[in-house]
C-alpha cells in the first residue's frame, strides 16, 4: 500500500501530536461505529465528538487504533469473496440487446 496517495493536509500541536486531516476523520468515524463494546449509538457519537476535541487526544488516538484494526480486517474478509464468484462460463454482465 506504499503507492496510494491521498491529498490532506496535517496539524502540529506540541512536539507529539502530528496528525493527518484524514487521521481524524478515519478515528473519529471508527469511535462512531464501534461494535466492540456494548454501548447505544448515542454514547458512540458522543465519544467521536469528544475525540475532536485537543484535551481528549487519548480518546483520538483510540478512535486511530480502532480504524487501524477495520482495516487490518479488510484483506481478511476480501480473501473469501473468490468463494461468492459466479462461475467463470457464465457471463452475467448487463449489454442491451
Amino acid at each position: 500500500m506504499r503507492d496510494v496517495r491521498i491529498q490532506t493536509f496535517g496539524v502540529h500541536f506540541g512536539f507529539k501530536n502530528k496528525l493527518l486531516a484524514s487521521d481524524v476523520v478515519h478515528g473519529a468515524a471508527a469511535l462512531l461505529e464501534n461494535v466492540e463494546k456494548d454501548e447505544s449509538g448515542s454514547d458512540n457519537f458522543i465519544k467521536a465528538l469528544d475525540c475532536l476535541s485537543r484535551s481528549n487526544i487519548d480518546r483520538l488516538h483510540r478512535g486511530i487504533d480502532l480504524a487501524k484494526k477495520k482495516l487490518i480486517g479488510y484483506p481478511a474478509d476480501c480473501g473469501q469473496l473468490h468463494l461468492y464468484q459466479p462461475h467463470p462460463s457464465r457471463d452475467l454482465s448487463c449489454t442491451a440487446t
